[in-house]
């Protein structure tokens, strides 16, 4: 019984503290399946990039297990860079940032150089919406023009996150 109560605490901590917004929690409550989309092995060096990295980085580290490694990666939000090396990861999640970040361009240049040929980059973010005050989002046929650009094609979309797209590039 002490566990249920335990459980339940836990929850409603998790819930109430995920609902701060919306996207974000429907980020957190699917980040398990969000981590599966990158389709990792282990051994592989794997890196989230977000507005809050850490999100599904918890998820990943099983994937890749003893001898591989999940990086949170920093993000300049004005340049629209990362501070990962150059060829230096197999895959990247980027998660919710197309609307904290303005210089896209740059963020996936700064992805494609630090993707090995071959790996995976997983793009979730929401649809472009306009509240009259302000645009954000991105649309999903801007993403991919932005991601081949980078070197990288389109391999799969998945609409596993409410309000979402997910889509998955593999590099060139």
């Amino acid at each position: 019984m002490r566990s249920l109560i335990a459980a339940a605490a836990i929850a409603c901590t998790v819930s109430s503290a995920a609902a701060q917004s919306d996207t974000t929690s429907a980020v957190y409550r699917y980040r398990a399946a969000i981590a599966a989309l990158l389709e990792l092995k282990p051994g592989m060096i794997a890196a989230e990039v977000g507005a809050t990295p850490g999100v599904i980085a918890p998820e990943m580290k099983p994937q890749v297990a003893a001898n591989g490694e999940v990086i949170s990666a920093g993000l300049d939000r004005t340049t629209g860079t990362t501070d990962l090396k150059p060829a230096s990861v197999d895959a990247v999640a980027l998660i919710e940032t197309l609307t904290v970040v303005d210089a896209h361009t740059s963020l996936f240049a700064s992805i494609g150089a630090a993707v090995k040929p071959g790996g995976v980059l997983l793009v979730v973010d929401v649809p472009q919406e306009n509240d009259g005050k302000r645009t954000i989002g991105l649309e999903a046929d801007d993403v991919v023009k932005l991601a081949t650009a980078a070197g990288f094609s389109r391999e799969a979309e998945s609409g596993i996150v409410p309000g979402h797209y997910a889509i998955r590039f593999r590099k060139k």
